[in-house]
């Protein structure tokens, strides 16, 4: 199940009144609750890696419950330009330690609608990882860690 945040194109003009605004279409709250409740979730995500935002998204789930990273497949033409891990399992104990609006001039940012992401830092046992998620589900993977932690 996707995020509230981490909609698609066609989920936000199919749920919006007007194609050129955006409105998410999940409820953040509903989805903390189904998380307590054991639903499994994907929310988008940039992990920055060697001062490069690769594309990809969190999946959270499983017995016991796991956030990991996973990189977007690569376009099978053009350069290959993804670097690091392709799936990079959060090690435990994981938190989230700075949360910040988006400085596309500071973050290099890639242009896309950055005002619907925050900068995340967690810290986790081997040391810090960078990403940026939709604004709207940053308490949803602050929930999922401390839930992760709780299990660990």
């Amino acid at each position: 199940m996707r995020a509230a945040g981490s909609v698609t194109v066609r989920d936000a003009i199919r749920n919006s009144r007007q194609a050129g605004s955006w409105h998410p279409a999940g409820d953040p709250e509903a989805d903390r609750s189904a998380l307590l409740a054991g639903q499994a979730f994907r929310v988008t995500a940039l992990r920055r890696n060697d001062g490069r935002w690769g594309y990809g998204r969190l999946e959270i789930g499983g017995q016991p419950l796991t956030v990991t990273w996973k990189r977007a497949a690569l376009p099978l033409a053009g350069p290959k330009r993804a670097r690091g891990a392709r799936i990079l399992p959060l090690a435990l104990p994981s938190r989230i330690v700075l949360t910040r609006p988006v400085d596309v001039a500071r973050d290099r940012f890639p242009r896309m609608n950055d005002w619907l992401f925050a900068v995340v830092t967690i810290r986790t046992q081997d040391g810090q990882e960078t990403l940026a998620i939709p604004t709207i589900d940053v308490p949803l993977v602050h929930a999922a860690l401390e839930l992760a932690n709780a299990e660990d």
